[in-house]
């Protein structure tokens, strides 16, 4: 649907966008992605054709130099950030202009179906019930819907979104981005949309494109594009994955550069019931088997239960510390302490690896507590070295 190839776009002596090239699929739905001038609004204005370039653009496998301001009008329809009207117009007034390229001849004609476009775009976003309203009355999330209408009756082939949901609350850019996708996927209309939230990215675009000062990084789904060590490199700073709890998507969070940390320490405790704890001076997320709520949570504590006559044995090794907690020589819970960044499947390794130690060392163990808890601060911790040393402490 939409190709670039070698493109190259200056401002004066400085260039913006270098050799980038990118093929859009037809009904997909395309990210460009990066940090704050890496080129991605230069890239979207060229495409829309704002700001002159070296290289080709094509649309349909036409090159889109050769279009005409109403043919381009037809084709291409863009809704940015934030639209600022000079003068107040009634909301159906606005969504009409988007047929303006539609118009033959001096004298500009309204036909039926210029009026059925409108209306069928204003029910689409569900802006017909407010059509005669003032255009300046309009909260920020009913005007982007105003303004996506009119972009959707000019029947382009391709709808260019500039941090649409930028200045929108949290609902507002969900129930937007919906709209939009189901649009997509309902009338095959091929996006392009410039995000600066990795989440919302990764959980609307079928793949994403990475920038950084003006070249492509890479070009792949979200779940392939967004790795921790591509973003550390792209916005120079430390960016945790995880994933999605429902979704087979990324999560990216932001990880504070935390100066003069405490070194992680515990002592044991007792609850108002009598239970035994294990008391941390920093919260830590927490992978177990009995008392969660959820496969992990921050906790500054862990509760091991009503253990009569329980030992705690230390042992540690740089960042990592296991307890140990033994009743007449026998282990009865089992604690993992880790001062460092792991991974989800981390935690599900270290667990494994303290059954199966168990199950092959002592198989008549009754189950037992077992908790495998990090800060997720500092470095990260070495997987293979960790589990030999666990496996000695067992």
């Amino acid at each position: 649907m939409l190709t670039g190839k070698n493109l190259t776009i200056k401002y004066d002596h400085f260039t913006a966008v270098k050799d980038v090239s990118f093929e859009v699929k037809p009904g997909e739905f395309f990210g460009i992605v990066g940090p704050n001038g890496s080129g991605k609004s230069t890239l979207l204005k060229a495409v829309s054709g704002l700001l002159s370039y070296e290289g080709t653009i094509m649309v349909r496998d036409e090159n889109i130099k050769t279009y005409s301001s109403k043919k381009r009008a037809q084709s291409i329809a863009v809704l940015p950030q934030r639209i600022e009207l000079s003068f107040s117009y009634r909301v159906i007034e606005i969504v009409k202009m988007g047929r303006y390229a539609y118009q033959k001849g001096l004298l500009k004609t309204w036909l039926p179906k210029d009026e059925e476009k409108v209306r069928e775009a204003m029910d689409q976003t569900g802006i017909a019930h407010f059509a005669e309203r003032d255009i300046q009355t309009l909260s920020g999330g009913e005007l982007q819907r105003v303004f996506l209408a009119r972009a959707l009756v000019q029947d382009p082939l391709l709808l260019l979104l500039d941090e649409p949901t930028n200045h929108l609350d949290i609902s507002n850019q969900i129930k937007l981005l919906e709209l939009i996708n189901q649009l997509s996927r309902d009338k095959g209309l091929t996006i392009v949309a410039i995000f600066h939230d990795l989440n919302i990215a990764g959980l609307f675009c079928d793949r994403v494109m990475m920038l950084k000062k003006g070249q492509v990084q890479t070009i792949d789904t979200p779940q392939q594009a967004l790795q921790e060590e591509r973003l550390k490199d792209i916005y120079n700073h430390d960016l945790l994955r995880g994933d999605h709890p429902t979704l087979p998507v990324p999560t990216i969070n932001i990880q504070r550069e935390m100066t003069n940390r405490a070194q992680l320490n515990w002592e044991p405790g007792e609850d108002n019931q009598g239970r035994f704890t294990i008391d941390f001076n920093t919260p830590l997320k927490v992978m177990g088997n009995q008392g969660m709520r959820s496969a992990f949570e921050w906790k500054d504590h862990i509760c091991i239960g009503q253990l009569p006559d329980l030992r705690l044995v230390k042992k540690r090794h740089k960042e990592c510390s296991m307890l140990v907690g033994k009743t007449n020589g026998r282990s009865n819970c089992i604690v993992l302490l880790l001062d460092g960044k792991i991974t989800e499947p981390e935690y599900l390794t270290y667990f494994q690896t303290v059954l199966l130690e168990l199950a092959r060392k002592t198989p008549d163990q009754a189950p037992m507590p077992i908790y495998i808890a990090a800060t997720q601060k500092g470095h990260p911790i070495d997987p293979q070295e960790t589990i030999c040393w666990m496996k000695t402490c067992l």
